[in-house]
């Protein structure tokens, strides 16, 4: 089932991460371009994890007859095989493309069974040698036969024909099959020949996005919508609806947001059928139409599938986890309002369970998913903290994966930006344990990551500061010494070597503002360059003015211990 493999695909997702600043949304409170983060497809390393479960494409293998099919006209597959042996293989082949091309109405149908098997063949198909035949072009034209099977025959061909690699795909498409299935799709009153239309569309829209758009140009959506209010067979139903996951998947370009739209409430229903496979590709579709800006998140949400996708984040099959977090992951990357609706649904208790799973990238996503709704306002940030998210977070900063602890670092780091408006709330992060964690997080070897944990421990020593101007004379940065105590001050001093002008000057900022007295011979050794400190000092995120309101930030009795007790 999809997502799509094809390295032609644009829904492939490949390595090499952008800049993840690219990827930041923007909000008009705290410069959230800087903390709410959208997906780069380049990032969803929870998509490849699930594709040998959710493939593009699919073949049909079962080389038994179909329920269309007439028992006396199949012939044995271990004598069509050995009639296909190598040495007189293409003669077979030829002759059998001629009886398609030349014979009558049986001798048509039991040519198109014999391509039909060798094309089922689990092992090296001869699909090539079958397209050299000429077999494609004939193939298309009796899908147009008012016989019913052997527009099926003719269509099961095809559909593994399109299963294979895209110039396969892409010589189907040019023998204008596309019109033709739908047709079927739209016309055919057998249940059997509609769903090997649908099969065949299916496999030429998880191609490529090229492919996908020709499909949605020639008009699928209202026949295969329709097809929804009907009582289906569960084998229909299944590719009725991976067919339209692979219709709505895919960017550079996104399918055409029209054509793909209508397809949002069918899909809402569909969270609803007792049927995991079914349930797991209507939640990827609401995924990947979940996945762009606020216009679409809204056109999801319009349709009420929230309370549903949060309970499905609870559901015992991880098929079905997987895409869900996916899905409510997306709509807390969309506005306040958008964040407040999956809140409402229960989705932080639901993402706090899933910080336990057993499975490292449900855990990052789970990561990921909070990070952004702690970038949001002071009261959804404050959600957070009433479902205790923090401490287990925290945790996964020095406990999980390198990836997963970065997208922890991400959440706590976010918050922190809110706790200079509410002091309180870094306090409570720090009676958690946050800052002997944060400072681990300046061993990893990514530049952004490192400037997000930099970003953090600033926001708290700009608070322990501030604590201890209050207290008077004599008092000291307790945060400052919880800091050197961990290691962390030697860490940013070392950091002053590092490459990256951003991290040198985030390091010297930090020093000079909360560490003038100190001597590490570090110091002495890593003396600022002059022409970088007559530049201007790294900016943290600190200009921000606070909302109107209260912000009350208590201890789970469960949470962590205060960092140095």
């Amino acid at each position: 089932m999809p997502p799509s493999n094809s390295s032609s695909s644009s829904s492939a997702r490949p390595g090499g991460t952008p800049a993840r600043a690219a990827s930041y949304k923007s909000r008009q409170l705290f410069r959230s371009e800087d903390l709410r983060r959208r997906r780069e497809e380049q990032q969803v390393e929870i998509r490849r994890q699930a594709r040998s479960e959710h493939n593009a494409k699919r073949r049909n293998l079962d080389v038994a007859a179909g329920a269309l099919t007439d028992g006396d006209t199949t012939e044995d597959e271990d004598a069509v095989d050995a009639a296909l042996e190598l040495d007189q293989g293409v003669g077979s082949l030829h002759a059998i493309v001629e009886e398609l091309r030349y014979g009558g109405p049986e001798k048509q149908i039991a040519s198109v069974i014999k391509l039909r098997k060798l094309l089922s063949k689990e092992v090296e198909p001869p699909t090539d040698a079958i397209i050299q035949a000429g077999a494609v072009p004939l193939l298309a034209e009796r899908l147009q036969s008012p016989s019913e099977l052997l527009q099926f025959e003719a269509a099961w061909a095809l559909t593994n024909i399109a299963s294979g690699t895209s110039e396969h795909t892409d010589i189907v498409v040019m023998s204008g099959a596309v019109p033709h299935f739908i047709d079927m799709l739209a016309a055919s009153e057998s249940d059997e020949v509609r769903e090997q239309a649908i099969w065949a569309l299916g496999n030429i829209a998880g191609d490529k996005t090229h492919n996908r758009d020709i499909v949605l140009h020639h008009g699928i959506m209202p026949p295969l919508l329709e097809l929804f209010s009907r009582e289906l067979k569960i084998g229909l139903l299944r590719n009725a609806v991976w067919t339209l996951s692979n219709l709505c998947r895919g960017k550079n370009p996104s399918p055409p947001w029209e054509a793909v739209a209508p397809a949002i409430p069918v899909l809402s229903k569909l969270l609803y059928v007792e049927d995991d496979e079914t349930v797991a590709d209507a939640v990827w579709t609401l995924s990947y139409l979940s996945d762009g800006d606020n216009t679409q998140i809204t056109a999801v949400l319009e349709s009420g599938p929230c309370p549903r996708l949060v309970e499905l984040l609870g559901h015992s099959n991880r098929a079905v986890v997987t895409p869900t977090l996916r899905a409510v992951g997306n709509i807390v990357t969309g506005e306040d309002t958008q964040t407040d609706v999956a809140i409402a649904a229960g989705c932080i208790p639901a993402f706090g369970r899933l910080l336990h799973s057993g499975v490292e990238l449900i855990r990052k996503e789970a990561c990921w998913a909070i990070s952004n709704i702690a970038a949001g306002t002071p009261m959804q940030v404050q959600a957070l903290v009433d479902a205790n998210i923090f401490p287990p977070l925290i945790n996964l900063m020095t406990s999980a994966e390198a990836r997963t602890r970065k997208e922890a670092c991400w959440a706590v780091s976010n918050a922190t930006k809110i706790g200079l408006l509410r002091p309180e709330l870094i306090r409570y992060l720090v009676s958690q344990g946050c800052i002997g964690p944060l400072c681990s997080m300046l061993d990893l070897k990514e530049n952004q990551t490192i400037q997000v944990a930099l970003d953090a421990l600033f926001h708290i020593l700009r608070v322990g500061e501030d604590d201890k101007n209050e207290r008077g004379p004599g008092s000291s940065n307790v945060y400052a010494g919880y800091v050197e105590e961990c290691g962390g001050l030697i860490k940013i001093h070392q950091l002053q070597h590092h490459q990256n002008n951003a991290i040198y000057k985030a390091c010297f900022t930090l020093i000079d503002t909360f560490f003038p007295d100190d001597e590490i011979d570090e110091m002495a050794e890593s003396a600022p360059d002059p022409a970088i400190e007559q530049t201007a000092a790294f900016v943290f995120q600190s200009d921000l003015s606070a909302p109107s309101g209260g912000f009350t930030f208590g201890v789970p009795a469960s949470g962590g211990t205060m960092m140095n007790e």
